[in-house]
């Protein structure tokens, strides 16, 4: 089933967002936060930036969401077949996809063109005349090209050295959804001389099982039957945060950084009752932020204030700095994120858990 927009309306925890790129709209779509509920209509797992030009055709179209192995019941190991699966690198960044406007590209993250990582990528790649070559051929081929943006700017946790790099991960058709063929995608990557992620043709189940690694993440894991997996290395979980060690302040900060379904997945089940009521709580107060800023912003607009009145009747107010950078163009998620950072997190139990 080939996803439209309108698939995605008026769903809980599931957001749309407009954005101007190149002087044209896009519709980005996105969930809001993992819940096991939202997985039982399948066409919610396109929902992790799926974006739509202002026609409703897929403009861009990055993997669908995929699940760590047993994090869930799509994800037992014992009802997995692993014949002929390919193994490939987990990286440790971000995901990138891009749009042509009018032949020139524009990088986005899961969300969005305009945060953080988004604008970074676009200044580490933005005119590099042979992406652009690869992109724009791909893309007048009705695909889109995914990738993996990693950076010393944007470290999560394993260090790829002092440049920056954008790994080409695989290649999507955008009018069926189907994955391009490897062998196309590795020849693709030759011709342009681009970075392609590792494939590990001698891995097994049992072998990657065992495996640990300091130096990496862990591997995507795609099945004959084209559904994805991750595992990670409990190395690589453990550098965010001590399993023995763990605090409320601490999963906060994994719900910010979207890392909590990974880590859930390496913990004892008799812990997750207490991880997933801070987690709800941390999205709820989320949530809240994100509503009182936009309602705030939509005051400013329909009454037409000034900047300087905004200022004067707003100054005071504990959302100020976080409505107004929204205001000036800034991304809504990642102001919120920040707003939260500085005003509650440090109100959070920083006492272990357990």
């Amino acid at each position: 089933m080939i996803p439209k927009l309108s698939d995605f309306q008026y769903k809980d925890n599931i957001a749309i967002k407009e954005e101007i790129v190149g002087g044209k709209p896009f519709y980005i779509v996105s969930y809001i936060f993992n819940d096991p509920e939202l997985w039982k209509d399948p066409i919610n797992l396109e929902a992790r930036g799926i974006t739509f030009d202002a026609d409703g055709n897929i403009a861009s179209w990055p993997f669908e969401k995929f699940f760590n192995l047993n994090e869930n019941q799509f994800t037992q190991f014992k009802d997995l077949d692993f014949e002929g699966a390919y193994y490939y690198e987990k990286l440790d960044g971000s995901l990138i996809t891009p749009v042509v406007v009018d032949g020139k590209v524009y990088y986005k993250t899961k969300k969005s063109f305009y945060s953080d990582v988004a604008k970074s990528c676009q200044k580490d790649f933005g005119d590099n005349e042979i992406y652009n070559d690869f992109i724009r051929e791909i893309m007048e081929e009705e695909c889109t090209p995914i990738f993996e943006y990693t950076s010393p700017m944007n470290r999560v946790v394993v260090d790829y050295g002092d440049d920056p790099k954008l790994t080409l991960l695989a290649i999507r058709h955008n009018d069926t959804g189907k994955y391009v063929f490897r062998h196309a995608v590795e020849s693709y990557a030759r011709n342009y001389d681009i970075p392609l992620v590792k494939l590990y043709d001698n891995a097994s189940i049992q072998d990657i099982m065992k495996e640990d690694n300091y130096n990496r993440e862990g591997y995507v894991i795609r099945l004959m039957s084209g559904q994805r997996v991750k595992v990670k290395f409990p190395s690589y979980l453990t550098k965010h945060h001590a399993l023995d060690r763990l605090t409320e302040r601490n999963i906060a900060e994994m719900v910010l950084g979207e890392c909590i379904d990974d880590f859930k997945a390496l913990v004892e089940p008799r812990h997750l009752p207490k991880i997933e009521a801070i987690e709800t709580k941390v999205v709820k107060q989320l949530e809240e932020i994100k509503t009182t800023v936009e309602c705030m912003i939509k005051r400013w607009v329909k009454e037409e204030f000034s900047l300087a009145k905004i200022g004067k009747l707003y100054s005071e107010n504990s959302y100020f700095n976080c409505a107004i950078m929204v205001y000036k163009g800034r991304d809504i998620d990642e102001m919120v994120k920040k707003h939260y950072t500085t005003k509650f997190l440090p109100n959070l139990d920083n006492i272990q858990l357990w």
